[in-house]
């Protein structure tokens, strides 16, 4: 009966082992792909927004491969948490001006020309 208890156990921590190891190998696999971004208040980032998800910001075409992926930049307002930022969007925006920061990309150039004029609404 202890002998098939302590197989047992050997079992499991064998599992728990392999189980540890699985997870180590398909987070260093996802981090490759990942990249540290953070803001400061006052700077610019662009804005990518997702096809088909939001289209209060452009306008809505039947061929969405050629619409720009990044919006002119933005000013960013107020770090929220570790992953959100307030952008200061045109009050013409019906989005909310909070976005995970893998929707964001910094404006590396200081001399680009700041447009807040997005497309027209249908």
């Amino acid at each position: 009966m202890e002998h098939h208890i302590e197989h047992q156990q050997q079992v499991l921590k064998l599992l728990k082992d392999n189980l540890v190891l699985a997870q180590n190998r398909m987070k260093q696999q996802e981090d490759q792909h990942r990249s540290e971004r953070s803001f400061d208040v006052g700077d610019w980032a662009f804005l990518r927004l997702q096809p088909y998800k939001k289209m209060s910001l452009k306008q809505v075409k039947k061929d969405n491969k050629l619409s720009p992926k990044y919006y002119s930049p933005y000013k960013v307002l107020q770090k929220i948490g570790t992953m959100a930022y307030k952008l200061e969007l045109p009050a013409t925006s019906r989005l909310h001006p909070v976005f995970d920061v893998s929707f964001l990309k910094k404006v590396i150039d200081d001399k680009l020309p700041v447009q807040t004029i997005l497309p027209e609404l249908d």
